[in-house]
C-alpha cells in the first residue's frame, strides 16, 4: 500500500512538471511568434525603403540621360558624385536586406547541424538583426 501512495505522488509530480514544461513551452512559442511578427514588420519597411532608394535612382539616371552636359563641367561632376553615392547606397540597403532575411528563425534552424531549442534560435536571431541594424545605421544618408 505505501508503494502505491508512494507511485500516486510520483505519478502527481510528474504531472506537475509536465503542465509546468507544458506552460513554458507555449509561452516561448508566443515569444517567438510575437518576435516574428516585428521582423516581418522590420524586413517589410526595409524592402519600402529599398524600393524608393531604386526608384529614385532610376528617376535620377532617367533625368540624367536626358541632360546632355560637358563631362567635365562641375554639373556634371556633381552629378556623377551623386550618382555613385546613390549606387552605394543601394548597395549598402541590399547588403542589409539580405542579412536580415538570414535572421529569420527558419534560415537559423536549417543552417544548425545539431537541432537547437527556440531560445538559442531567438537569440541567434536577435544578435543577427542587431548587427544588421548596427550597418544599417552606418549607411550613409
Amino acid at each position: 500500500q505505501k508503494a502505491s501512495v508512494g507511485n500516486a505522488q510520483l505519478l502527481h509530480t510528474l504531472d506537475e512538471q509536465i503542465a509546468r514544461l507544458s506552460r513554458e513551452r507555449d509561452e516561448t512559442v508566443a515569444k517567438a511568434n510575437a518576435q516574428k511578427g516585428l521582423l516581418a514588420k522590420e524586413v517589410k519597411a526595409l524592402r519600402e525603403d529599398l524600393q524608393e532608394a531604386q526608384q529614385s535612382l532610376e528617376y535620377n539616371l532617367e533625368q540624367q540621360q536626358l541632360i546632355t552636359y560637358d563631362p567635365n563641367s562641375p554639373v556634371a561632376q556633381a552629378l556623377a558624385q551623386r550618382r555613385e553615392y546613390e549606387e552605394n547606397f543601394t548597395k549598402s540597403l541590399r547588403e542589409v536586406r539580405q542579412a536580415l532575411e538570414k535572421t529569420s528563425l527558419k534560415a537559423l534552424s536549417t543552417q544548425s547541424a545539431t537541432p537547437v531549442g527556440i531560445r538559442t534560435l531567438l537569440q541567434m536571431s536577435n544578435e543577427r538583426i542587431d548587427h544588421a541594424l548596427n550597418a544599417a545605421k552606418s549607411v550613409n544618408v
